[in-house]
């Protein structure tokens, strides 16, 4: 992956991490679809920028931030279904449709039991939180996210 400018976000190396991190094929997702700037923009809407992160780690925060978006806004090319797979819950998706309200704390069946601790900063996740738990990048975002400091939601 080459990027133009790896120390600020912009929209050229965004769809480069789209392409080579994500992996979304052009056939699904053109290089020149507007869904790649509307997620983009909503990303750095979104992420805080905070003095003592490093650049990279902030761009890193905005291209999973936004690849999460861009998994659950982007709709289909015509012929296409790659992001209605990607959002389904039929066990080849992400299940973005499905309602996740909480974390998992305890499952059991006759013969095992697993137990989960649920970490505080799980605790005080708003829904579009929780909903980012549900993709690796989405997962990712929240990681750096919860780097930067107590001054969000997570610490």
């Amino acid at each position: 992956m080459s990027w133009t400018n790896p120390a600020a976000p912009n929209l050229a190396d965004f769809t480069v991490f789209v392409e080579t991190s994500m992996a979304i094929p052009v056939s699904a997702l053109p290089a020149n679809s507007p869904w790649i700037g509307y997620a983009f923009t909503q990303a750095m809407a979104l992420v805080l920028q905070v003095p003592t992160v490093t650049p990279i780690e902030y761009v890193l925060a905005v291209y999973n931030c936004g690849g999460h978006l861009l998994l659950g806004m982007a709709p289909d090319q015509a012929g296409q279904n790659y992001f209605a797979m990607a959002r389904s819950g039929n066990g080849v998706g992400f299940n973005l449709i499905g309602l996740t309200p909480g974390v998992v704390a305890t499952a059991s069946d006759q013969g095992t039991s697993g137990n989960l601790v649920v970490p505080d900063a799980f605790k005080n996740l708003t829904i579009g939180d929780l909903d980012f738990i549900k993709t690796p990048w989405g997962r990712r975002y929240l990681a750096y996210a919860q780097d930067f400091g107590t001054i969000w939601g997570l610490s």
